[in-house]
């Protein structure tokens, strides 16, 4: 169990942060338009603002145009044109519409996850445009992207002869998450067949939720349900994205649970579960972003509650108190962070690091499930303690027993 939880460990910080090719980008500035009604050409006049690596803007119910100024650095001499693909991501933005100059006249390219089909979705999870370059001087290209949840982008431009090789490194990214999601939700259910806890079965329960997540985060539920319409696939990623907060605050629950738990304890988890339950009901009537607000409260108070519930468990061993204290302050961390540097214009800060995007592919539950069978461990062993205290204490009392024989003999 030990070298599990280290292989776990280990995985997750080898699923690297989503990178973008960016060198022959030379500027890249953004606008918000709060009609989402102007057009490219009131659009080019307007006041920029310059970011670097990502653009988090939280819920932005404007459509936001992004204008990116492109090296000719790699055209040749003789006027020969350079292929190059833009990428832009993540896969779950839901309109992206590409404005590029060709032959004198703006182009107009559509894509998203309003868009995506089981026929042009793309393997590496973003949206991908080829461009030919022509002028020997930077060339200006302008995106327009509409979202209805809280938007982060990243783009990045790089050869189309480097592409394949781009695109074999985030496919196996991509790979390796939902290998690892899978394997948990088997490990999960091997233990479950084993011990028929109520922890393991929730664990299960979470797992699955955390598989369907990161396959509707990756585009592959599209592939997987050819039939599916673009629209039900979007929903798809929203309802899973907040059944899975829902899991995580069962799951927090059922770790505590054979403990002495305080009753406002319960009633915290129990209020959380109602608002989950909201959540769930706000998407099918179409309330999206009060849903998703709703919902990130919930991701956020979460760690906070169970941290209560933690310390204020009157039997908890002294072990997995720490086990579990430590898991949630990290994951409380990583949560802040994350919550911070997407809803807020931090567009400045770096794309590197492990809560750069909150749908990053590695909440695949790697760091649940090190916390999890860690837990498990402790209980094993716990368990094993307290069967041998048994043995020895039943041993002491048949020795006794033949010593009182032995007096009456």
């Amino acid at each position: 169990m030990f070298r599990l939880i280290l292989f776990l460990s280990l995985a997750f910080w080898q699923l690297t942060a989503f990178s973008f090719a960016k060198p022959l980008v030379l500027e890249s500035v953004y606008f918000k338009d709060p009609s989402s009604a102007l057009t490219l050409e009131q659009v080019r006049t307007a006041p920029f603002q310059v970011y670097q690596g990502s653009l988090g803007l939280g819920f932005e119910p404007s459509a936001v145009w992004v204008r990116l100024t492109l090296s000719s650095a790699t055209a040749a001499p003789d006027g020969r044109a350079a292929e190059v693909v833009l990428q832009v991501g993540p896969h779950h933005l839901e309109r992206i519409d590409l404005f590029v100059r060709t032959g004198g006249q703006w182009t107009q390219k559509t894509r998203g996850a309003l868009f995506t089909t089981a026929a042009n979705v793309s393997p590496d999870g973003m949206h991908n445009f080829e461009l030919t370059l022509t002028s020997a001087e930077p060339t200006q290209v302008f995106l327009r992207m509409e979202h209805t949840g809280f938007l982060v982008t990243q783009t990045g431009v790089l050869l189309k002869a480097d592409f394949p090789q781009a695109m074999a490194k985030r496919v196996r990214a991509i790979t390796v998450s939902m290998v690892l999601a899978l394997s948990l939700l088997g490990l999960g259910l091997t233990f479950y067949i084993l011990d028929r806890s109520l922890l393991l079965l929730v664990y299960c329960g979470f797992q699955l939720v955390v598989v369907l997540f990161v396959a509707s985060l990756s585009g592959f539920l599209a592939l997987v349900l050819p039939s599916a319409s673009p629209e039900v696939l979007t929903g798809l990623n929203r309802l899973f994205f907040v059944l899975r907060v829902c899991m995580t605050v069962v799951l927090a629950w059922a770790l505590l649970k054979p403990h002495k738990l305080k009753p406002l304890y319960l009633r915290g988890i129990q209020l959380l579960l109602v608002v989950c339950a909201l959540n769930v009901v706000m998407l099918f009537m179409g309330e999206v972003r009060p849903a998703l607000r709703s919902i990130l409260v919930v991701f956020t108070v979460l760690p906070l509650w169970h941290l209560y519930g933690i310390w204020t468990a009157t039997d908890l061993p002294v072990q997995q108190r720490r086990l579990l204290t430590l898991g949630s302050v990290v994951y409380l961390a990583l949560v802040l962070v994350g919550v911070w540097l997407n809803l807020t214009e931090a567009g400045w800060l770096p794309g590197v690091g492990p809560v750069k995007q909150v749908l990053d592919l590695r909440l695949n539950g790697v760091a649940v499930g090190v916390v999890f069978f860690g837990i498990t461990m402790l209980e094993h062993r716990a368990q094993k303690k307290k069967v041998a205290q048994e043995v020895e204490l039943l041993r002491e009392q048949a020795l006794q027993s033949r010593a009182q024989q032995a007096e009456l003999d």
